[in-house]
């Protein structure tokens, strides 16, 4: 399937040691458009789920060149230029980017590694769905739902009318089930 305007995606899967359709899975689940170039708020999702990361402000303002030149030959590091992402890996760029180049450096973040937990396996198993079937997102429906308030002053049995984006009924009645709570559609208390 082609894609383009994908560096965020090429620079997590460099980073993360993910594979391309991995990468691109995550990156759709939190909200990446099949070959649009990814909002930032997105990719700041995207990177805060799923890697171990700090964000570096030494080289900040510099242009590529000379931070390359100041990085350590060892270890991961993602680069925000205007308008681009890309990974700088044990001394070498992972894109297209030179590194000669004289763009200033808007974001800077060492990745200190991946976060690897069931949660990231369900985000790449729906972000898959979501790139074959770019349509999938638009079927999804918002339910009602009332769930428990955990708070220590609220009463016993007091509960908070929600929302939840949802494919489908049963869905939305198992999710709001393992939290202890009910679907509005099938009563409007909870007996």
């Amino acid at each position: 399937m082609g894609d383009n305007r994908d560096c965020a995606v090429r620079a997590l899967q460099h980073a993360g040691g993910y594979e391309y359709k991995e990468a691109q899975a995550i990156m759709s689940y939190f909200g990446r458009r099949l070959g649009r170039g990814t909002p930032w708020a997105t990719i700041h999702k995207a990177f805060d789920q799923t890697l171990r990361v700090k964000t570096r402000t030494r080289y900040v303002g510099k242009t590529v060149y000379k931070a390359l030149l100041g990085l350590p030959k060892i270890g991961t590091y993602i680069i925000s230029v205007r308008g681009h992402i890309f990974t700088y890996k044990d001394g070498e760029v992972k894109d297209w980017i030179q590194s000669s180049s004289r763009m200033k450096i808007d974001q800077l973040w060492l990745v200190k590694g991946k976060k690897r937990t069931r949660a990231i396996d369900k985000i790449i198993d729906e972000g898959i769905l979501q790139v074959e079937d770019p349509k999938r997102r638009k079927n999804r429906k918002r339910y009602r739902i009332g769930v428990p308030i955990a708070y220590p002053l609220s009463e016993v049995g007091s509960y908070k009318i929600g929302s939840y984006l949802a494919y489908s009924k049963e869905e939305a009645r198992s999710y709001a089930k393992r939290r202890g709570g009910y679907l509005c559609e099938d009563k409007w208390r909870k007996t």
